[in-house]
């Protein structure tokens, strides 16, 4: 129990299963050593395994949720930089292989296992669909281009001010319902 209190703040989550089993087997060892009557360090052995096993699943879980989050905000990171590389993008071209690139550092995130579906939804939401329409924000037409993304307004058709390209159309045509 003191091993699992003691794994509650520890920060490095990368080596936390090899310290905990290492740390479990030593102060198994001292507590079983401790008892001096043979048939009652049988009957606590078994006792003392399920202990473990259960601080085990606790640190495991801690484990898991803290490697969640380091990846979380490492594809967080990747993503923001795609993002500002898509905005920055001066053709459709490139555009479209930025966003191509999005999507597939979403799938790779996704098959991690690591990261929550809600989490991922979370990404394909802001990454990609916000994304197209921060870029959009920043035309010179920023509120018709707005209008297209969220309403479908018929202006999606035919740019007002034309400065919309053709992949920026599809893209927010395909967004429309």
């Amino acid at each position: 129990l003191d091993a699992r209190r003691r794994f509650d703040t520890d920060p490095d989550w990368r080596t936390m299963q090899p310290r905990f089993e290492e740390e479990a087997t030593r102060i198994r060892t001292e507590a079983g050593n401790r008892i001096t009557n043979p048939r009652t360090r049988e009957r606590w052995q078994p006792r003392s395994d399920t202990a473990i096993a259960s601080a085990f699943d606790h640190v495991r879980g801690r484990q898991d949720r803290m490697r969640g989050e380091h990846e979380y905000d490492r594809y967080e990171g990747i993503l923001n930089e795609r993002g500002g590389a898509y905005r920055n993008a001066t053709d459709d071209a490139t555009r479209e292989a930025i966003l191509q690139g999005t999507r597939d550092t979403i799938r790779l995130a996704e098959r991690s296992g690591v990261i929550s579906p809600e989490r991922i939804r979370d990404f394909t939401r802001r990454h990609v669909y916000g994304t197209i329409e921060a870029d959009a924000m920043g035309r010179r037409d920023s509120y018709a281009a707005l209008l297209e993304l969220r309403e479908g307004d018929e202006r999606a058709r035919a740019p007002s001010s034309g400065n919309l390209s053709e992949l920026g159309l599809a893209r927010i045509q395909s967004l429309m319902p």
